[in-house]
């Protein structure tokens, strides 16, 4: 794996490179920058590759940030490549190399991806069943027929007249979508909202500021965004995290707040 992705490093935009998988995390990674975790940013191949599930026409994405680019890659259905550039990296040039490796990439992660072990407990499969000896039924001894007497046709009752069924409409109330850069930006949450979203960023790396805006529409979708509310949004936010010691880090930063 490491081969192909200094086939990618050999662009001098180029400033590191991670693959990670949706189970298993990171997969590998090669020259990245001091300053970012492999293993933190992986815990964010979930929601990224939720994204790319969304759109099925959807075949990069591209972060941008003040230092740096990061191209966003399917490899396979559960693992994905991170690229990380710099801001005036030839994206096009980037994507074209990424699309010549991808079958080599895919047949790599293929190999490195662990199938899943098997539950425990499981039932074999029961032996064939033996089939039934066939019998050859007796005789039946024919019934003589017997003509019945015709019966006398009663006369038919006036039919009732139809009503129309009775229907009740039943109201529909809308769901009002969540104005996510609302909630970061004004109103009695916005400073603590920040604060969860740093939180996140420094638990996943750069791809933090979209998990938290994914976050505030699901919590939002369940209720009022009050500050009672606030645990569940801790919730969503730690199972998108997806990682033990990074979800203790994550609420030791916000505990404050609730």
């Amino acid at each position: 794996m490491k081969n192909l992705l200094h086939d990618i490093m050999v662009f001098p935009e180029v400033t590191g490179a991670v693959v990670c998988d949706r189970t298993q995390g990171l997969l590998t990674d090669i020259d990245l920058p001091t300053s970012i975790n492999g293993k933190q940013l992986a815990g964010s191949c979930p929601s990224l590759l939720r994204l790319f599930a969304a759109r099925d026409t959807i075949t990069s994405m591209e972060f941008h940030f003040a230092d740096n680019l990061l191209l966003v890659s399917p490899v396979a259905k559960d693992v994905i490549l991170l690229t990380f550039c710099v801001p005036e990296a030839n994206v096009a040039l980037l994507n074209m190399t990424i699309t010549m490796l991808l079958p080599n990439l895919q047949v790599a992660a293929a190999a490195m991806v662990k199938p899943p072990a098997p539950k425990a407990g499981t039932a074999a499969a029961p032996p064939p069943a033996k089939p039934a000896k066939q019998t050859t039924p007796a005789p039946v001894k024919p019934v003589k027929p017997t003509t019945p007497a015709p019966a006398k046709a009663a006369a038919p009752a006036p039919a009732a007249p139809a009503q129309a069924p009775k229907t009740t409409a039943s109201p529909i109330t809308a769901t009002k979508p969540v104005d996510a850069d609302a909630l970061l930006s004004t109103g009695p949450l916005a400073h603590t909202l920040t604060e969860f979203q740093t939180g996140v960023a420094y638990a996943i790396g750069p791809v933090g500021e979209m998990v938290m805006r994914d976050a505030l529409v699901e919590w939002g979708k369940n209720g009022e965004c009050s500050a009672k509310r606030l645990p569940e949004l801790v919730n969503i936010l730690c199972r998108e995290i997806a990682d033990p010691e990074l979800e203790q880090e994550f609420q030791e930063k916000v505990k404050t707040f609730l």
